[in-house]
């Protein structure tokens, strides 16, 4: 039955409710146990916009928090909080974002749950060096406050072998995979995207020569897909492990936007390529247990009849520490 993790701003709750039948040669079970971890989290909120006809790509990412944070469950219940700030980049330098970022991700035996609700005001030009090899980028980023994005929506899936393998293991840690083993999983996502600013969401601070009609000041999307792919945990002496997974997808896009003249743009559905990702490595034992988690949803779409292109990455990224008591 269903283990949820769903992390916010400064906090994430986990509920535990009672598991489902598995081959214990495989998959070792916790619920009865009491857990207590401690964890860092850093979230991800980054988009890029590529000029096509002119080759320019700008990367924008936020200057975020990380988080510390402490959890524990036992048998049906669970929470983790995430309150103590470890700092960001220098305010001055890479400008301040604000935001509200809840993600939740929930796994069962056989099915396994995404969701997101992200706002996000405040970004840095990441690459500004390639888009202009001579600015000053010890003293200066080229910083846009002014660029907001909201993104919201989800992901459902399948497991096919859920007797033998477990996402647990790596994303709750109230299971223990004690040997090797790989499934494919597939799913469906809905999800949209906003993005908007008080001018053309392009390098404006590096390139004052852009046309304004080839970028947008405000862009919404909305998209419906599926995806489907393998995970596998490889196991090493039964106590350490590595979890990849990986399942690529298409979505039909619809689409509605501003160019930086004032002209409503609104383009056919199209389609989009989606990347759903997941990776672990860790640690585990009756007592201990210590990993890496990640979780990356990664969209691409075009729009002006293929002129420009938005790429979007959600995510999450985790380093644990924790203990099982009897």
């Amino acid at each position: 039955m269903p283990h949820f993790i769903l992390m916010g701003q400064d906090s994430d709750l986990q509920v535990v409710l009672s598991n489902e039948g598995h081959d214990t040669t495989y998959i070792k079970d916790f619920h009865e146990k009491l857990i207590v971890k401690t964890y860092i989290v850093s979230k991800a909120n980054n988009f890029s916009v590529t000029d096509v006809k002119n080759e320019i790509t700008t990367d924008f990412k936020p200057n975020d928090v990380t988080n510390l944070g402490f959890g524990l469950n036992y048998k049906s219940f669970g929470v983790s909080i995430a309150f103590i700030p470890l700092g960001n980049k220098d305010n001055e330098k890479y400008g301040r974002t604000r935001k509200l970022d809840l993600q939740a991700n929930m796994y069962t035996r056989r099915m396994g749950f995404d969701m997101r609700f992200q706002y996000y005001k405040g970004f840095y030009i990441d690459n500004a060096s390639n888009i202009d090899p001579d600015l000053e980028l010890d003293t200066l980023i080229p910083v846009r406050a002014d660029i907001s994005t909201l993104a919201y929506g989800g992901n459902i899936f399948y497991v096919f072998n859920n007797k033998t393998f477990s996402f647990k293991n790596t994303f709750t840690n109230n299971e223990w995979q004690i040997k090797s083993a790989g499934t494919f999983y597939a799913g469906s996502s809905l999800s949209g995207f906003n993005l908007s600013a008080d001018s053309i969401i392009g390098p404006t601070e590096i390139i004052d020569t852009l046309k304004k009609d080839d970028y947008y000041e405000s862009l919404s999307a909305v998209s419906i897909g599926g995806f489907g792919g393998y995970a596998y945990t490889y196991v090493m002496a039964k106590k350490f492990y590595m979890t990849m997974a990986i399942a690529p997808g298409l979505a039909t896009v619809l689409l509605k936007a501003t160019d930086g003249l004032g002209n409503q743009v609104k383009n056919n559905s199209r389609l989009a390529f989606k990347l759903n990702a997941r990776m672990g490595i860790g640690y585990n034992s009756e007592k201990i247990f210590a990993g890496v988690s990640a979780f990356w949803d990664y969209s691409q779409f075009s729009y002006g009849e293929n002129e420009g292109r938005i790429d979007f990455t959600t995510g999450s990224i985790r380093l644990y520490f924790g203990v099982r008591f009897l």
